[in-house]
C-alpha cells in the first residue's frame, strides 16, 4: 500500500506539478531542483497524512531519503543532457533509477504492519482499486499534456 502511494507522490510531483518553468529553472539553477524536490516531500507527506498521524513518522524518514536521492539524480540527468543531444534516454534512465530508489525506500517498512483505523475514510484511502484509479487518472492526465507539448512545438 505504502509503496503504491510513494509511486503515486512521485508521479504526480515529476508530471503533474512540474510546469515547463520549473523544468527551465532546474536547468539553470541547482535551486530549481531543490524546488523541485521540495514539491516532492510536500506531495508525499501530504498523500502519507493518514499513516503520519496514525503514528507512523518513520515514513517521514524514507520520504526524506528518497527525495534527497531524488534532487542528485536529476542534478546528474540535467548535467548529463546538457552535453547530449538524446533527451529520451536520459529521460527515461532518470524514471527507472527514481523508481528504483522508491523501491529500495519501500524495503525499509515493508515489514511495518501499517494498520489504520477501520473507517469510511480509511476504508477508500486503503482501496487498491482507488489507489489503481488515480494512477491511472495521474497517468492519463500526463499523457494528455505530454501530447499538447508536443503539438504545440509541431
Amino acid at each position: 500500500m505504502t509503496l503504491a502511494y510513494l509511486v503515486l507522490a512521485h508521479l504526480m510531483s515529476d508530471f503533474l506539478l512540474q510546469p515547463t518553468k520549473l523544468v527551465v529553472w532546474k536547468i539553470k539553477s541547482k535551486k530549481g531542483t531543490f524546488i523541485h524536490s521540495l514539491i516532492h516531500t510536500i506531495v508525499t507527506l501530504i498523500i502519507l497524512i493518514p499513516f503520519l498521524i496514525n503514528g507512523y513518522y518513520q515514513l517521514i524518514y524514507v520520504v526524506l531519503g528518497i527525495n534527497f536521492v531524488h534532487f542528485w539524480i536529476d542534478e546528474a540527468k540535467i548535467n548529463y543532457a546538457l552535453k547530449h543531444d538524446n533527451k529520451v534516454k536520459p529521460f527515461i534512465i532518470d524514471q527507472i533509477i527514481h523508481l528504483f530508489t522508491i523501491v529500495i525506500a519501500f524495503l525499509f517498512v515493508r515489514n511495518i504492519d501499517f494498520n489504520l483505523p477501520d473507517t469510511q475514510f480509511y476504508q477508500i484511502y486503503t482501496d487498491p482499486k482507488t489507489i489503481t484509479i488515480v494512477m491511472v487518472l495521474v497517468l492519463a492526465v500526463t499523457i494528455i499534456g505530454i501530447f499538447r507539448i508536443r503539438k504545440k512545438r509541431n
